[in-house]
């Protein structure tokens, strides 16, 4: 018998949304979607963010992904991706906040850019992200993806940061820059939240992988990038079509991620619906396909063709599978 090709669902944040997107109108419009949550098996998980869980699905060797690499057009050069953010200390704790990117957000990385031009270049990526290239420092590489950090407490982080003395240093003088910047202490005095911070990730190295038998979908331009690297089928995730699974697959959908973070004002309510439509509806007709949803939680859900035949399984929602 052959064996069954494997499609991974990486939809993170799907086991971690707000009561307001279970509404019982809501949940009569995803029956597929509810079909998988009855009768799929529940599996224990330990994929604490974003990169890990892509790591382990790719099965390479590493917990950080090299998206800076992915981007370069030079592959030799030095680069670390950042984004604007407000870091929030304690005495105990640091917690990382977004920064709604605006024209005041843009002039301050302008004059970033031109006050360490000696060190770095900075170049405007999509997706509200920045490439630094650097010219003889070299950057932390373990720092986890901006979405997986957001909101978090990134202590333990930053005391891997301090473990490296000239990186520490380079970091303290940029939020030195950025906490005297006058359109920061406009932003202060205004009691907007000031740009005080950079969150950097994405500097691991590319081992040399290849993937050449991996679909590989994506709407994040950085992460499309990356499947590019690894020279994947890459493709966007409109092209996803089940007839055509005829080896392994990785779907990551960031929607519901970037929404829950802040990053977009889109309703949680219709891109579930929408996922329904894309991803659930099609997937439970198949009889070929082993399927696999991982939604960076404490566990994932396995799915085959045969498994619907338990019709005694307790009905269940999307509500019954939040952490």
């Amino acid at each position: 018998m052959a064996k069954r090709p494997v499609l991974d669902l990486l939809i993170p944040g799907l086991f971690n949304l707000p009561g307001e997107a279970f509404s019982p109108e809501s949940t009569f419009k995803t029956p597929y979607l509810n079909r998988l949550l009855r009768y799929a098996r529940q599996c224990p998980d330990t994929m604490p963010d974003l990169d890990t869980a892509l790591c382990r699905l790719m099965r390479i060797n590493q917990n950080r992904l090299p998206y800076a690499q992915a981007v370069l057009a030079q592959k030799d050069s030095v680069g670390i991706l950042f984004r604007p953010v407000h870091l929030k200390s304690d005495i105990n704790n640091a917690m990382l906040y977004p920064v709604e990117i605006d024209s005041e957000i843009n002039l301050i990385i302008n004059d970033l850019k031109d006050y360490f031009k000696v060190d770095c270049d900075i170049n405007e990526l999509p997706d509200k992200t920045w490439m630094m290239v650097l010219k003889t420092l070299r950057p932390v590489s373990s720092m986890p993806h901006y979405l997986s950090a957001v909101g978090k407490k990134i202590t333990p982080f930053l005391a891997q940061a301090h473990q490296h003395i000239e990186w520490y240093k380079f970091l303290n003088e940029i939020q030195m820059f950025l906490h005297q910047h006058p359109l920061n202490q406009q932003r202060l005095q205004k009691g907007l939240p000031m740009m005080n911070s950079l969150w950097f990730w994405g500097a691991d190295h590319y081992q040399g992988e290849k993937l050449t038998h991996l679909h590989w979908f994506s709407d994040d331009e950085l992460l499309t990038a990356v499947g590019c690297l690894y020279q994947a089928d890459t493709q966007p995730i409109a092209a996803f079509n089940t007839q055509t699974l005829n080896y392994p697959a990785i779907v990551i959908d960031l929607s519901l991620l970037k929404a829950l973070k802040g990053d977009t004002k889109v309703s949680l309510v219709e891109l579930i619906q929408s996922m329904e439509n894309l991803y659930f509806k099609p997937l439970m007709k198949l009889r070929r396909v082993q399927i696999n949803v991982h939604a960076v939680a404490s566990h994932r859900l396995e799915f085959n063709s045969m498994m619907p035949l338990k019709w005694w399984k307790k009905v269940k929602t999307l509500s019954d599978f939040q952490a």
